[in-house]
Formats: C-alpha cells, sequence, structure tokens
C-alpha cells in the first residue's frame, strides 16, 4: 500500500467523484480510477458502491476513511516536527482582516508558542495599509454567505475555518417601539421593516450584508448609518436608536457594553456566513507563510 494510493481515496470519499477528485489531484480519471482498484484489491474489500456513473463510500470506505486520514495527519505532523529541527521560520507574516479576528487569534497564538522567530502584522479593513498594500498581504481573513468564497485577484487558494450565524442586535426601548409586545429571540426579520439600520460600508474585500437579508425578507431596509468603525458600531447600537446584523460571535462584546441588548435569531431568512482563510498560490510564497498555511488547516480541521 502506498501513501499515493491513500492520498487518493482519502479526497475521492470527500468528493465522491471522480472527475473533481482527479482535477483537484492533478491526474487523469483513469489513472485515479486505477489507484483506487488496486487499493480496493489490496484490501479484498470495495471502498465504494458504484451506481450508474456516481459512487457512494460505503460502510468499508467509511471506516477505512477514518484510519486513513489519521495515518496521513500523523505522518503530516512528524514531517513537521522532524524538519523543525533543522528548520525554524522566521520573519513576519501579513495578514488582512475582513472579518472578525478572534475567530483566527487562537490559531495564531498556539503558531507563535510553537515558532517564536515569526512575527505577524495584522490590518483591519479600514486601514488604509490594506488598501494601499493589499497586493503585499500574505493571507486574507474574509466571510462569505455562499460556503465558496468571494474570489479575489491573486488570493487563489482558501480553506473555511468556521461558520457561523448571523443575528439582529437591537436595544430593547427600539424593539418596543416598532415591534412592541415582541417576546423571545427568535422572530421574522419581515417585522423590522421600518426600524432604522446601521450598516458596514462597503470597501476594498467587504460588501454589507444588511441590504441582502432585509431584500431575502420582502424590504428595503432605512439604512440610517454607515460605519467600516467597529466601536462606533458598537457605541451607535447600545444608544438605542439603530439595529444592526453582526456575527453571533460578537455578541458577547455587546452584552458586556449593555447587559440588555437583544439578540434576535432571524427565522424567516437564511443568515448563516463561512468565513474563510486564503492565500496566494505562488512559488514566491515563503516557506514561513507555507508553515502556517499548513499548521492553520491542520488547527481547524481538528476542531471541525
Amino acid at each position: 500500500m502506498e501513501l499515493h494510493q491513500l492520498e487518493c481515496f482519502i479526497e475521492l470519499s470527500k468528493f465522491q467523484n471522480v472527475s473533481l477528485t482527479a482535477e483537484h489531484l492533478n491526474i487523469s480519471q483513469p489513472a485515479l480510477s486505477k489507484t483506487i482498484s488496486l487499493l480496493e484489491a489490496e484490501l479484498g474489500v470495495k471502498l465504494f458502491d458504484r451506481v450508474g456513473r456516481r459512487i457512494r463510500l460505503n460502510d468499508h470506505g467509511r471506516i477505512f476513511a477514518r484510519y486513513a486520514e489519521q495515518t496521513m495527519e500523523t505522518l503530516k505532523e512528524g514531517t513537521r516536527n522532524v524538519r523543525n529541527l533543522e528548520y525554524q521560520p522566521s520573519g513576519t507574516i501579513y495578514l488582512g482582516l475582513f472579518s472578525y479576528a478572534n475567530l483566527i487569534a487562537d490559531c495564531i497564538r498556539d503558531f507563535m508558542e510553537e515558532y517564536p522567530l515569526v512575527k505577524f502584522q495584522m490590518y483591519s479593513s479600514k486601514s488604509q495599509y490594506t488598501i494601499d498594500n493589499f497586493e503585499n498581504l500574505d493571507f486574507t481573513l474574509t466571510s462569505s454567505l455562499k460556503s465558496a468564497p468571494v474570489a479575489q485577484d491573486g488570493f487563489l487558494e482558501s480553506f473555511p475555518i468556521a461558520e457561523e450565524e448571523y443575528i439582529l442586535v437591537i436595544a430593547p426601548e427600539l424593539l418596543e417601539k416598532y415591534l412592541p409586545g415582541s417576546e423571545g429571540d427568535h422572530l421574522p426579520l419581515a417585522g423590522f421593516h421600518r426600524v432604522p439600520f446601521l450598516g458596514m460600508a462597503n470597501n476594498l474585500m467587504f460588501s454589507d450584508i444588511t441590504y441582502t437579508f432585509c431584500q431575502q425578507a420582502g424590504f428595503t431596509p432605512n439604512l440610517a448609518i454607515l460605519t467600516n468603525d467597529y466601536a462606533t458600531k458598537l457605541h451607535m447600537v447600545s444608544l438605542g436608536n439603530i439595529a444592526s446584523f453582526i456575527p453571533e460571535v460578537c455578541a458577547p462584546v455587546f452584552k458586556s457594553y449593555r447587559p440588555d441588548l437583544r439578540f434576535i435569531h432571524l427565522t424567516d431568512i437564511s443568515g448563516r456566513r463561512t468565513i474563510h482563510l486564503s492565500r496566494r498560490r505562488s512559488s514566491l510564497v515563503s516557506q514561513t507563510c507555507d508553515t502556517f498555511w499548513n499548521y492553520a488547516q491542520e488547527y481547524f480541521h481538528f476542531r471541525q
């Protein structure tokens, strides 16, 4: 049994599509099919059920996939640790934050403990540096309402690190003014059609979701304020005359600022977003950046 066979099997078990897997692995479909057939012959069992042109991982395949993935992850970790005996990454990694930085903070902390010679410079989406030096960023943290990231020139390789829900944050007095007697934390967005909203101003890699969500609910929002400043957003909502959409991960910060704020889960729209870490797919990527990329993939893989 060869590592290449395990790699092909693991990817095919994820895609469950021969053509997509072959394209992902940059090999031909016949070569992929032969590799899997040899693996099945060695194991003495079929790993996939074939129905017409489609394939599906069967019970044997699901069991083997679990051990194959563990094996590959163990080998990756062993390879990294051996290389670290001779190589200690150093230098600065430049990260553009177009989504809430808290989602990657723990990963960066653990990475810096393992590689103390590496430094990070992180810039928010409203930073002039980010706009002027976008082409010099090594990584970006972005969000998308779809499972696939927004395509960006040069940033051609991405993977999801988290998925979460958008919620509506509103002061109780504002909620009572426009939706008197509303109880609970699960309400339809359509009922908020007269409420003034605070949105985030569109920029280089950020598109405000307020209009999109309200359109899904059947109305055009009253966007009274647009800002890219998180502190301003926090303060304005807390004053009690405006509502805003926030990622659920931000709720504790708002609650600590004003404990009686209401956090509404919306029942009539799909308000989930996916957070992506992206990098440039280039032969010029530094070894330090490549080390962080591999580390981050393993870090978030084990937390999903």
